[in-house]
């Protein structure tokens, strides 16, 4: 999300996601605040990324709340999606997001041709 440029581009409101990113990532990785490797990751990403320099300071803590999100897809264009964020059951380090084309948009469709894409991409190397 910080050190790809690709991920500028693919969020339609990538200044948005990333910090809410850096605030999630802050509220989930408080046990490991002190470990040194943990240290090195952050010097590291704020060396790498000026707005995770900018945003890590600011201590802000997010939940895992974001319910909608818009991806510029290379292929396809504009995506809009549904999120709904869960955690995973006796893995308290692990989270899953499931995103659901958004009703009423052609998300839907678009994901179904990516889809078809790849199935005959993977049936050609066969």
């Amino acid at each position: 999300m910080f050190t790809d440029c690709k991920y500028k581009a693919l969020f339609v409101d990538w200044d948005r996601h990333a910090k809410t990113m850096v605030g999630r990532f802050r509220a989930s990785s408080g046990k490991y605040i002190t470990d040194f490797w943990f240290t090195q990751f952050i010097e590291a990403l704020k060396t790498r990324s000026p707005e995770f320099d900018l945003w890590w300071p600011l201590h802000e803590i997010q939940n895992n709340g974001e319910l909608y999100k818009q991806l510029n897809h290379p292929k396809v264009g504009r995506l809009d999606f549904e999120i709904s964020n869960f955690d995973v059951a006796d893995h308290s380090c692990l989270k899953m997001a499931v995103h659901v084309p958004m009703p009423g948009t052609d998300t839907a469709a678009k994901m179904a041709s990516l889809l078809d894409v790849l199935e005959n991409e993977t049936t050609d190397q066969l």
